[in-house]
């Protein structure tokens, strides 16, 4: 199963233990490929190492490095698909790019526009629909 993330599904993931966090024992237990490309894996180092998230840097490096060694880089190209966020695109565009059967979010009105082109998910229902099930 190949999945996308959304940054702040790691955030929450890293704070609480809720369905985020599930999401990421799932990964760091490779239970799943994530797949990503450059823009995001910088997104995720930037906004991770934020001082305001008081996360444990150490455990924040060893994550990236996880991540670094265990996920599909995608080299995606543009899609014309107008978000909310434009800022999320990147996230649409390497799961149409790796064909994913999953793109997560805690920010589902972010991809409205582009919910009958991949299958968009809030952590919970990933967690119900896709992932308790591997």
């Amino acid at each position: 199963m190949i999945l996308v993330i959304d940054t702040n599904v790691f955030i929450s993931g890293f704070i609480s233990e809720s369905y985020p966090w599930r999401i990421v024992d799932y990964f760091l237990d490779k239970r799943f490929t994530l797949a990503l490309d450059d823009r995001i894996y910088i997104e995720y180092s930037v906004v991770l190492r934020r001082k305001k998230f008081g996360l444990n840097q150490a455990d924040v490096d060893a994550f990236l490095d996880f991540t670094s060694l265990n996920s599909l880089f995608i080299t995606p190209e543009k899609c014309d698909i107008k978000l909310n966020d434009t800022s999320d695109l990147k996230f649409l565009e390497t799961a149409i790019a790796a064909n994913a059967d999953g793109l997560i979010t805690g920010n589902m009105k972010h991809f409205e526009q582009a919910k009958n082109i991949v299958p968009i998910f809030s952590p919970k229902e990933a967690w119900e629909k896709l992932l308790f099930i591997i």
